[in-house]
């Protein structure tokens, strides 16, 4: 990507503070971001599906002037060119996601590696319900508390470092990552025609919506609704299509378009 709008940009997170290429403004706009626009891959639920683009105008058009959310390659496609027209050095690099079952799997999602305040962090703005909410130092086996929440990267390979964040008291793997090896267009545009059209994708067969601030994280996974905030977690059941479409735009800040339809959940009548 090798322009963006900032005005737009800012604008969509609602960011007045200072721009700078340094490692302040990289956590202040990666924690706007995040905070502002959800992770979400509605349109590959969407009935029909709907197309993933993420080329930088298709970026634009939906996560920016569409004010919809979306998933990594769309976020971090975002945030790779606000950084570079910020004059801060960012690479993309391919991960294997390994949350839940701890088992890598194929390289289908997709961070960042930046170069700022003299030191290299993992930015990812991309990843979900456990994602990043401030980039992280790429120093491996040093937890880094941020928020609240403890991370660390953990070499696992010779070649390869793990992202863990402690939950309930154990450290849970999310994706590990060969830090020397950054991706190709042609890796990302792979891995997207992947996760956006692929019958095992897991994005084929479920609802993801997620959003994080500071000391409070939102997540709909089909018809279950968790919001853990300060601590605690609530979750309830959504019933209906008009109440999901309501908790959207509360929660997430999200207001799909009106003719967008959505596959129903396993659990939700046709």
């Amino acid at each position: 990507m090798s322009s963006v709008d900032l005005d737009a940009y800012l604008e969509r997170i609602a960011f007045a503070g200072p721009l700078r290429a340094d490692a302040d403004t990289l956590d202040a706009l990666h924690v706007a971001q995040v905070g502002a626009i959800p992770f979400e891959a509605l349109d590959v639920a969407a009935d029909p599906p709907r197309p993933v683009r993420i080329d930088p105008a298709g970026i634009a058009a939906k996560l920016v002037a569409g004010r919809r959310g979306g998933y990594c390659f769309e976020q971090n496609g975002l945030l790779r060119a606000v950084l570079t027209a910020l004059g801060l050095p960012c690479r993309p690099v391919m991960a294997r996601v390994s949350w839940k079952t701890g088992v890598p799997g194929g390289r289908t999602h997709m961070l960042l590696l930046v170069e700022a305040g003299g030191r290299s962090w993992l930015a990812d703005a991309g990843f979900g319900r456990h994602g990043l909410i401030s980039p992280l130092p790429l120093e491996p086996g040093v937890e880094t508390v941020r928020h609240g929440e403890s991370w660390r990267l953990l070499p696992v390979t010779a070649r390869d470092l793990e992202l863990q964040v402690r939950l309930g008291g154990v450290w849970a793997p999310l994706y590990r990552f060969d830090p020397d090896e950054p991706a190709l267009d042609a890796d990302i545009a792979i891995a997207n025609h992947y996760m956006s059209s692929h019958p095992d994708s897991r994005f084929m067969h479920s609802r993801v919506v997620a959003r994080a601030t500071p000391g409070c994280r939102r997540s709909l996974h089909d018809g279950e609704l968790k919001i853990a905030r300060d601590g605690v977690t609530s979750v309830r059941a959504v019933t209906d299509g008009e109440e999901y479409r309501r908790i959207l735009a509360e929660e997430f800040q999200l207001v799909l378009p009106e003719e967008m339809r959505l596959k129903p959940w396993p659990a939700e009548p046709a």
